[in-house]
């Protein structure tokens, strides 16, 4: 691949950096996503390291021969203003190559961060009240743990408190909401209890989905040892999720899925049961009693991302809106289904910004 500086063509403005890389030089994905992350590349001597980048046409792009520091990144969208809700630069503490907790709110009384996958929230009940703080040191860390150390100022400083008002499953992405204090905690978990917080997720799954809303009452085993629906009882949990389209792909659909109600796997259960179940998904995507469904959509975990939450401000009351775009081991593989089916892959946050 050739080094040096390379403009954006009118056809491919629009395009993420990653499928730019791979069209425009002819490289897997592993590859590109590599070049992307090593530091090489800069627009105006600032490095870009997001994947999922929109182009824009004229735009000239710096090839370095060996990895740069990354510097300040460039942000998704140069130039337009960022979201009123997004007050502080987003913050990044380094995980590993492909993985960075990115915080995209702070003040006094809340912290809103994108939760890579493969991380729990937090400590479960259980492990809390039999380890409490000991637990740090021998039990892989959460969500909670490694923004506690990133906000403490050091690895001497004490840690502040941090209190999980809502949690999101450990193979799920996406945007999750800490207070800062017990009253916040208590305020927005009143939210949660109203059902007045804005929970939207995206999700690829297998087969021709239809928009639907789903209702249903959710128990701990519907028969075969899984979680699932079932006749109301006192010891069920309603839970509602209202589906539409985003976009269609050959033997696949691309959803957007709003909660009305937060229980435990519910999209995945209600997605499943509907006959549309996650792409990657090893729990719900059979029948009661019956085998798994095929696949074939090559993404590396559960294809579901929580892309947007609002709340209300626990002490002022403003309503407050984060969007999160596709993190890249999703949508790499987003990216190749487009190209199978011939469509131009969707920009729903392209007005967002």
């Amino acid at each position: 691949m050739r080094e040096g500086d390379h403009e954006v063509r009118l056809a491919e403005e629009g395009w993420t950096l990653s499928r730019w890389l791979r069209d425009r030089f002819l490289l897997g994905p592993r590859t590109a996503l590599d070049l992307i992350t090593s530091g090489r590349l800069s627009v105006r001597g600032k490095a870009v390291i997001d994947p999922a980048r929109r182009l824009v046409a004229g735009e000239r792009f710096t090839i370095a021969s060996t990895a740069r520091p990354h510097g300040r990144p460039v942000s998704q969208q140069q130039g337009r203003a960022a979201p009123q809700a997004s007050r502080q630069a987003p913050k990044t503490e380094k995980l590993s190559r492909d993985r960075a907790i990115v915080i995209e709110f702070m003040d006094d009384q809340m912290v809103v961060v994108r939760k890579p996958a493969g991380l729990t929230t937090q400590r479960s009940a259980r492990e809390a009240a039999e380890f409490g703080e000991r637990a740090r040191s021998f039990l892989p860390a959460t969500l909670q743990d490694m923004l506690r150390r990133q906000l403490s100022g050091g690895p001497q400083a004490p840690l502040p408190k941090l209190w999980p008002v809502h949690r999101i499953d450990q193979d799920t992405s996406g945007l999750v909401v800490f207070a800062s204090t017990q009253k916040a905690a208590t305020e927005l978990a009143n939210q949660f209890r109203a059902h007045g917080i804005v929970r939207k997720y995206w999700a690829i799954v297998r087969g021709e989905a239809v928009e639907q809303t789903i209702k249903s009452h959710l128990m701990l085993d519907r028969g075969d040892g899984r979680r699932g629906s079932g006749p109301e009882a006192p010891d069920t949990r309603h839970a509602v999720t209202h589906v539409r389209i985003v976009q269609r792909f050959t033997g696949f659909t691309w959803l957007e899925c709003e909660l009305e109600t937060g229980r435990t796997h519910q999209i995945r259960i209600h997605l499943g049961e509907a006959g549309n179940p996650l792409c990657s998904e090893r729990i719900y995507d059979r029948p009661l009693h019956g085998g798994p469904r095929p696949d074939g959509g090559n993404f590396p975990r559960i294809a579901l991302h929580a892309h947007t939450l609002g709340v209300k401000h626990p002490v002022t009351g403003e309503n407050m809106v984060w969007h999160a775009p596709w993190p890249p081991d999703l949508l790499i593989p987003l990216e190749i289904l487009a190209q199978q089916s011939g469509v131009v892959l969707a920009n729903p946050l392209a007005d967002k910004a």
